[in-house]
């Protein structure tokens, strides 16, 4: 079973804005993708399972 991941976009006074949830970090990195083309930035890969970042994507 997969686990779920939250995306987040980190806003210009730091706080993060929660964009949605997605099941697998495949499928996290494919719509941070298509989010950054749209609106580039800086966006974090949550772990509901572990409780951590994953990752940090800053296009």
């Amino acid at each position: 079973m997969e686990t779920n991941f939250d995306i987040f976009k980190r806003l210009q006074n730091g706080r993060p804005l929660w964009i949605t949830a997605v099941p697998g970090i495949e499928e996290a990195r494919m719509r941070v993708d298509r989010l950054e083309a749209i609106a580039p930035g800086e966006y974090l890969i949550y772990s509901q399972t572990k409780g951590i970042i994953v990752e940090y994507v800053n296009g």
